[in-house]
């Protein structure tokens, strides 16, 4: 990648994620999952960066990736080159981390951060929403060249690229939400595999254990893309929503009408595995399937109408342990219409199911 070139791109998005104003962002992931939305836009020889490279299983963009497979540490986004493999993922190249505002203690321990890689990159951009405080806007670190990102450095590019404006309902838009879905299913269905697929991988020991989930934001923020390019203007997309009255819990996302007519939230799973028992102080927690369908329902249970759904990635690719046959009876007892949708690797196909109580009315069937 030409050095000058990634530079504009980055810069680029980062002006057009700060100018966004298709609705105020809540949280960390909103932004993140905006900038992703525009970056994945960019080209490198003809490719976006969200797509596959010719002639290789992943795309050069990724999201909350481990840029070393043995260090705890994740970047907001990274772009690699999917031509030099690494362990189980990609040669990292740029390291993108997004924070509120750039102070010296903030780039302080990005710095650490970096340093702590034990390792070298193209370049490192942090970018904030605030103005900086007292801080360069270029440096080099670890051998690393550091950029910071504020709007004060950046030209302004405020709007967004909804594909209209135009009133949608519920039936409609969980249309389109089906079809983001299986286009971001079918990335990692037909880029699957155990050690170098589409998706990054964060897991330390898969190589040993021989099993590897992919990356739940990396879906996540493809997901979002996709969502983004269906859906127009009078819907929110709204990303780690809070349901009413529960500040420890949130969904995936909430994709929503603008005037509250109807609502769909997303659960996304990376693997049944996902689901297994866990433990606090000696007992048992509440089911994780419990905890899912009661989040789906809290999210929603204020708007009129709604269709909750839960994507589980790995529909059956799994460990040894067989948590699916503990998760879907309860899933299947679910007091409402829910939505399961997941990859079956065995019959390479989506899958989607209806679960719930048939006597609760389901808005879209």
């Amino acid at each position: 990648m030409d050095a000058l070139a990634m530079d504009q791109m980055i810069r680029r998005a980062v002006a057009r994620t700060f100018g966004f104003n298709g609705w105020s962002f809540a949280n960390e992931f909103e932004f993140k999952h905006e900038l992703f939305h525009w970056l994945a836009q960019e080209c490198v020889d003809g490719v976006p960066l969200c797509e596959r490279a010719p002639g290789h299983p992943s795309c050069r963009l990724h999201v909350e990736a481990k840029p070393v497979n043995v260090r705890p540490q994740k970047a907001d986004l990274l772009l690699c080159d999917p031509t030099r493999r690494m362990g189980f993922n990609y040669e990292p190249q740029l390291l993108v981390e997004l924070k509120q505002r750039l102070s010296s203690k903030t780039i302080s321990e990005e710095l650490a951060k970096l340093q702590a890689y034990g390792r070298s990159f193209d370049a490192l951009y942090l970018a904030a929403p605030g103005s900086a405080i007292d801080v360069l806007e270029k440096t080099e670190h670890a051998g690393t060249r550091v950029h910071l990102l504020h709007p004060g450095c950046l030209t302004p590019a405020h709007g967004a690229d909804f594909v209209g404006d135009g009133d949608i309902q519920l039936e409609t838009a969980v249309g389109l939400t089906r079809m983001a879905v299986d286009a971001t299913l079918m990335r990692y269905g037909s880029g699957r595999s155990q050690f170098h697929s589409f998706f990054w991988c964060n897991y330390e020991h898969e190589l040993s254990r021989g099993h590897s989930y992919p990356c739940e934001g990396d879906f996540n923020a493809q997901l979002y893309h996709a969502l983004r390019l269906k859906l127009p203007a009078s819907v929110e997309i709204r990303s780690e929503v809070h349901p009413v009255g529960e500040s420890r819990q949130r969904v995936d996302f909430l994709i929503a009408d603008r005037q509250r007519r109807w609502a769909i939230p997303i659960e996304v799973k990376m693997n049944w595995d996902q689901f297994k028992s866990s433990f606090r102080d000696g007992a048992r927690k509440t089911p994780e399937a419990v905890t899912i369908v009661n989040r789906l329902k809290g999210a929603s249970e204020h708007y009129p109408a709604w269709q909750r759904m839960l994507i589980v990635v790995q529909g059956h690719w799994a460990m040894k342990r067989d948590v699916r046959s503990q998760a879907l009876p309860i899933l299947e007892r679910c007091s409402y219409p829910l939505e399961l949708v997941m990859y079956d690797e065995l019959t390479d196909r989506i899958v989607r199911r209806i679960f719930g109580d048939s006597n609760v009315e389901s808005p879209i069937s």
